[in-house]
């Protein structure tokens, strides 16, 4: 906590989200969000090409898009993820927006 060191700061949503949650009445008294960005591409996995065998990354693949439907995966908050999802086809346009 910057107490008085700081006028302002970068945060990501999730962070400022916790930061409410758990400091509900400091948040309402002391901060306020002066600016949004636009929304940012999800993060992704990614690797390099002949580094993984085309056995393995399928593999890799297929599990991590079916992973929300494992009992014991859907309920790990860990990553706190969803899902993973298949890279949409203007993931490249989107990153350039940015």
């Amino acid at each position: 906590m910057a107490r008085d060191k700081a006028q302002a700061t970068v945060v990501d949503t999730h962070a400022l989200g916790f930061y409410k949650e758990i400091k509900g009445a400091v948040f309402a008294k002391n901060l306020r969000v002066l600016q949004e960005s636009e929304v940012f591409p999800p993060a992704v996995i990614v690797y390099r090409q002949g580094g993984v065998a085309e056995a393995t990354l399928k593999q890799f693949r297929d599990g991590l898009l079916k992973a929300h439907t494992i009992a014991e995966a859907a309920n790990d908050e860990l990553l706190n993820v969803d899902a993973f999802e298949p890279i949409p086809k203007d993931f490249a346009k989107s990153l350039a927006r940015c």
